[in-house]
C-alpha cells in the first residue's frame, strides 16, 4: 500500500495513544472536524485548516492504534468509514455556508467524494478491489487543507480542482470496476 510509509511516521504517536479505544479516537476526529467546520463556516479558513489537520491526524492514527493494541474489529472499520463520510460532508458544508454563491460547485465536490468512496465499497461488496484513483481520501484531505491554509483568495481554485478531480476519480473507479468485473464473468 502506498500510504504504509506515511502511516509509519505516526507510529510513535499511535503507541502513545494505544490505551485509548480506537473508536474514541475516530469519534474525536469527527468532533475536531465539526469544530473546524464551524470555524470555516465563519470564514476563518486558515484557522479551520489548522484545526482540520488535527482531525485528519486522528483519522490517520485510529486504525494504527487498533492494530498495535490488537483491537481491530469489523465494526471499527465500518464506523471509521461512516464517520469519514460525515467529516467530508461537514467540511464542504462549512465552506459552502461561507461561499454561498458556489453551492453548485460544493455539490459536485460532495458528489465526487461520495461516488469515489461508494464505488470502492460497492466493488469490495462484489469481491473486486478498487483502491486506485487520482483523488483518494488522503489526496483530497491534503489538497483541501492546503487550500484552506492559502485562504479565501485561492480557495475557489482548490474547490474547482476538487470538483474535477473527485469526479474524475469516480469515473476512474467505475472504469476499473468495469474492467475487473468483465474479466471475472
Amino acid at each position: 500500500m502506498k500510504y504504509d510509509k506515511v502511516r509509519k511516521v505516526f507510529n510513535p504517536l499511535a503507541h502513545l495513544m494505544k490505551r485509548i479505544p480506537p473508536n474514541i479516537i475516530t469519534l474525536s476526529g469527527l468532533i475536531i472536524t465539526i469544530i473546524a467546520t464551524v470555524v470555516i463556516g465563519k470564514g476563518y479558513f486558515r484557522y479551520g485548516g489548522i484545526i482540520l489537520i488535527f482531525g485528519v491526524l486522528m483519522d490517520t492514527i485510529d486504525g494504527t492504534v487498533a492494530r498495535i493494541s490488537n483491537k481491530t474489529t469489523k465494526f471499527g472499520a465500518f464506523f471509521d468509514s461512516a464517520l469519514d463520510r460525515y467529516e467530508e460532508i461537514c467540511i464542504f458544508i462549512g465552506i459552502g455556508f461561507f461561499l454561498k454563491n458556489d453551492l453548485i460547485l460544493i455539490f459536485f465536490i460532495i458528489m465526487g467524494t461520495f461516488m469515489t468512496s461508494y464505488l470502492r465499497a460497492r466493488g469490495e461488496g462484489l469481491g473486486i478491489e478498487i483502491k486506485a484513483g487520482l483523488f483518494t481520501r488522503v489526496e483530497r484531505a491534503i489538497i483541501l487543507i492546503i487550500g484552506l491554509l492559502m485562504g479565501h483568495k485561492y480557495i475557489i481554485y482548490v474547490l474547482w480542482l476538487l470538483a474535477i478531480g473527485t469526479n474524475f476519480t469516480a469515473l476512474q473507479r467505475l472504469y476499473i470496476g468495469y474492467k475487473k468485473s468483465k474479466n471475472r464473468r
